[in-house]
């Protein structure tokens, strides 16, 4: 992929010069297309994702059965922090995997990789 930088001018009406911007395309260099993504090599396994999401939502809704059964705070309040705690550390994961998600550019047309 090669990297065109073209300096486009805007004019804004009442404003005597105008103003100008330098903008960044991508091209690719195999197929001439304009269409470039980005595209992220880590990602959380949907084992651990759906793992995560069912114990958030059971612990959660058991909280909420308990705390209406046995009319006790603190059965209703330990099933709750459970699910709290698990959305924290699944915050923190899926925030950890992002910020060290090294995204690079790919052609969305033929797939080429290379950038020049």
């Amino acid at each position: 992929m090669t990297k065109v930088i073209t300096i486009e001018y805007d004019r804004i009406p009442g404003v005597y010069e105008p103003i100008e911007r330098a903008v960044e395309h991508h091209i690719c260099d195999e197929c001439g297309s304009p269409d470039i993504g980005y595209q992220g090599n880590t990602y959380v396994s949907a084992f651990i994702s759906g793992s995560f999401s069912l114990v958030i939502i059971v612990s959660f809704y058991a909280a909420i059965v308990a705390g209406f059964i046995t009319y006790n705070l603190k059965i209703c309040v330990g099933l709750g922090m459970i699910s709290l705690i698990a959305s924290l550390i699944y915050f923190c994961l899926l925030a950890y995997v992002e910020r060290n998600n090294d995204k690079h550019l790919k052609c969305k047309k033929c797939g080429n990789e290379h950038v020049t």
